[in-house]
């Protein structure tokens, strides 16, 4: 089986996998079922899952429960299995913004800090790409397989695999 955690009400689901959507967050489509992402046991059984994709969720938890919500979902994939991490990458955009390619105060204001129309459209974190690296391949459960940038550069994409 595959997943694909949600919490943004744009972020569209994708056939094929089991659309997991951060309970109060909903975009009105059907094929999506709600929970915890934090705890998704009543969902998905440890070592079930062939691929998971964790896009742009990271940066929505406390730095506190980083390490313990990857450790949790290292848990969910067999072996052999994918996992697929993807958050901003805080010193691209600080960057972007100090070279001035990025000016408008509500664009800056969105990227750095999400929304606020609801508690799981604001940023709480922004842990570094290094930071994911190391938590998941630490363990000596991972091997990294790639590491790609969103055309903006904005958003880092880590690719592992469970050994």
């Amino acid at each position: 089986m595959k997943a694909n955690l949600i919490v943004s009400p744009q972020t569209k689901s994708i056939n094929g996998y089991l659309n997991i959507s951060q309970n109060g967050v909903y975009n009105g489509e059907n094929d999506r079922v709600a929970g915890d992402l934090a705890d998704l046991s009543s969902l998905v059984d440890t070592n079930e899952l062939s691929e998971l994709l964790c896009i742009d969720i990271i940066n929505f938890y406390p730095l506190q429960v980083v390490q313990k919500v990857l450790s949790y979902w290292s848990t969910l994939i067999k072996h052999g299995g994918t996992m697929i991490v993807s958050a901003l990458d805080l010193q691209e955009a600080a960057r972007l913004i100090s070279l001035g390619n990025i000016t408008d105060i509500v664009q800056t204001n969105l990227l750095i800090y999400g929304q606020v129309s609801n508690v799981w459209s604001i940023r709480k974190s922004w842990t570094p790409l290094i930071d994911i690296q190391n938590m998941l391949i630490g363990n000596g459960q991972f091997d990294i397989i790639q590491v790609k940038f969103s055309n903006d550069g904005l958003f880092f994409y880590l690719t592992v695999r469970r050994k």
